[in-house]
């Protein structure tokens, strides 16, 4: 399950941690790649900062007891060793259990430095947002840079809101969201809304294609059209979803909207690549 893919092998990356690996995370891997042969990859990232930091004459922790001690570095190397064993117990169980080729790797470096050297032969990046992480929304926003068919910021257990959100803003070609969502609605038996803009898109055939939605089961629910879909606009449809959707445009233009969505709502959030 383990060797290395041929070279037009798909791969979806996974950053890690010790975390129980998400349902929703395996869910979308599925989904996003083109391929339904691909390899999902595990990736624990050792902060090469708080390494350096732990080699510094004047560094301390605090231990459980809540003594203050010079912080070994040797000691911090065992940890996160430690952690990186554990992670990689916990996803190879996960991907095991869900039939997919996996693989798993330990870098050393800064998180998003990491993540994006891996994305750049990846089609898709899985990354999970923690609450205390949301002070690096900011850092976290510039994976968005990397040239990604998909990319997850994934809440695990986090989200408590029910449902998919998937934002249409485009017409015509550009409905990808709209259709990785209902797949995904389908595979979690979620209900699924659809937020679009006013006066963008062919009404008959968007009502068409939520039409067949519904007739194939999909509990979906088509939103008035907004005026303009602004991150405030969209912050406020999404904060009762457990995943919204968007199309996504490249870097710098996306990175302000991730910000705003992550810091206002507990969605997890999947961006799309536009095509062409």
């Amino acid at each position: 399950m383990s060797s290395s893919p041929p070279p037009s092998f798909a791969r979806v990356v996974v950053a890690l941690d010790t975390r129980s690996f998400g349902e929703l995370a395996l869910q979308v891997a599925r989904e996003v790649a083109r391929s339904p042969v691909f390899e999902i990859l595990g990736l624990f990232v050792e902060d090469s900062n708080l390494l350096e930091h732990a080699s510094a004459p004047l560094a301390r922790e605090i231990a459980l007891s809540g003594r203050i001690r010079p912080l070994e570095a040797g000691r911090l190397q065992r940890t996160l060793a430690a952690q990186a064993t554990l992670a990689r117990g916990i996803f190879e169980e996960a991907a095991t259990r869900a039939g997919l080729r996996h693989a798993f790797r330990v870098a050393r470096g800064s998180l998003v430095d990491e993540l994006l050297r891996a994305a750049a032969d990846a089609e898709a990046l899985i990354v999970a947002l923690r609450r205390r992480d949301r002070a690096q929304v900011a850092t976290l926003a510039a994976l968005a840079r990397a040239q990604l068919r998909a990319l997850l910021f994934a809440r695990d257990d986090e989200q408590a809101g029910e449902g998919i959100l998937a934002v249409i803003d485009e017409g015509g070609a550009q409905t990808e969201p709209l259709r990785v969502a209902a797949r995904l609605a389908q595979r979690v038996n979620a209900p699924l809304r659809v937020l679009r803009a006013a006066g963008s898109h062919d009404e008959p055939a968007m009502h068409a294609q939520i039409a067949a939605m519904r007739s194939s089961g999909i509990a979906l629910e088509l939103l008035p059209p907004a005026a303009d879909l602004t991150a405030e606009t969209i912050a406020r449809h999404a904060r009762d979803a457990s995943l919204s959707i968007l199309l996504s445009r490249g870097a710098p233009h996306d990175e302000p909207l991730i910000e705003h969505l992550l810091a206002k709502t507990n969605a997890a959030l999947l961006l799309i690549r536009a095509e062409g």
